[in-house]
């Protein structure tokens, strides 16, 4: 060994922490290494030093239970974490899956709905144009009455309405047109609290939803976001004015 390694090993040796063969291969470089016998004799000098009881402060009794007693504080409330995240996590998780499946499965029956009112002649049960033929047609027919409004002076004429079946519920569907697109707009009753227009994407879909005065607005269509938000718009302004 040269002098650099074993000064690395002295502190170890000077414990008598180090195995055998790396003891020897010091006590053989200090046979003939004046300078690293120096540092050795240093070492064990500041050892004895730092070892003089004198030195040494003996705690306060009231310190030394504080100190013991942080620990097992610290222990404890661990303990109590550990358990809280054992069943507030898995609820946590359980409570976001839900509500995302929830949320997928409404989309799927919105979309669904409105692809089926696509085909043949499942569009209309109220084909009209003119809101006041529409809306008094719903009278009776469910346990709510949705607003109805006509668009037209924007580009989304009012074609009619019919019943439709969501969330295991009769709902309303107000149909409206936009060039080529059909825009549908299911309303059913709802104990949510009023709040924005969400947008959203579903099988190829745009989705947009809101809650007004007691009741949940879904549009859906395949016409380009940018233009199903302007409908919205205008149509949450009618809804806001009538009602």
């Amino acid at each position: 060994m040269n002098c650099e390694t074993v000064r690395n090993f002295l502190d170890a040796y000077s414990t008598d922490e180090l195995d055998l063969v790396s003891a020897t291969e010091v006590e053989s470089h200090l046979e003939s290494c004046a300078e690293c016998v120096k540092e050795l004799s240093e070492i064990r000098s500041l050892r004895r030093v730092l070892g003089d009881p004198a030195l040494k402060y003996g705690a306060p009794s009231a310190l030394r239970r504080d100190v013991e007693e942080k620990p097992m504080r610290g222990r404890m409330l661990a303990r109590i974490a550990a358990v809280l995240l054992l069943f507030v996590l898995p609820a946590a998780g359980w409570y976001i899956g839900t509500s995302r499946s929830n949320a997928t499965q409404l989309a799927d029956e919105i979309t669904a709905s409105h692809v089926r009112s696509l085909q043949g002649d499942h569009l209309l049960d109220v084909p009209s144009t003119d809101q006041h033929t529409v809306k008094p047609w719903f009278s009776g027919k469910i346990d709510f009455s949705p607003s109805v409004v006509d668009l037209k002076s924007e580009g989304f004429p009012l074609v009619g309405g019919r019943l439709d079946y969501i969330e295991h519920r009769t709902v309303a569907a107000i149909i409206y047109q936009h060039g080529k697109h059909v825009i549908n707009v299911f309303v059913w009753p709802t104990s949510e609290e009023d709040s924005a227009a969400r947008s959203s994407q579903h099988n190829g879909y745009n989705l947009v939803t809101w809650s007004r005065g007691g009741l949940r607005y879904t549009a859906v269509s395949d016409v380009n976001e940018q233009d199903l938000s302007h409908f919205v718009e205008m149509l949450g302004g009618a809804v806001t004015m009538k009602r």
